[in-house]
C-alpha cells in the first residue's frame, strides 16, 4: 500500500492498522519505504490445502434465523453454503458479508 508517510504513521501508532479480511497486516520493515508499507498476511486455505492438511475446518456460522431489509432471495445467500456468492443490503455501508 503506499500513502505518505503511511510507514511512520502505522509503526507509531497502537491504533492504526492495515486489516485484510480480519488479518492485520505485518508490517515488513526491510521491504516497506517511508511512502510504501509491504505486509505480510496468513497464508490463504485453497481448496487443496484445506483437504490435504486441514487447515480450515467447517461449522455452522449461525444456526438461527437472519433478518434484514434485503429480500428473501437475498437473505437465503446467507446459509446457502455457496461463500463466493455475495449477499448484498443497500440499507448499511458497514455490513459485509
Amino acid at each position: 500500500m503506499t500513502a505518505a508517510g503511511l510507514y511512520a504513521t502505522l509503526k507509531g501508532s497502537s491504533t492504526d492498522s492495515i486489516d485484510v479480511c480480519g488479518n492485520v497486516c505485518a508490517i515488513d520493515d526491510v521491504a516497506s519505504t517511508a511512502d510504501a508499507v509491504s505486509c505480510t498476511l496468513p497464508y490463504l486455505a485453497s481448496a487443496y490445502s484445506a483437504s490435504t492438511f486441514e487447515v480450515v475446518s467447517d461449522d455452522v456460522l449461525h444456526s438461527g434465523t437472519w433478518t434484514g431489509t434485503a429480500s428473501a432471495a437475498e437473505l437465503a445467500k446467507l446459509t446457502n453454503g455457496k461463500n463466493i456468492i455475495d449477499m448484498n443490503d443497500s440499507t448499511s455501508t458497514d455490513c459485509y458479508f
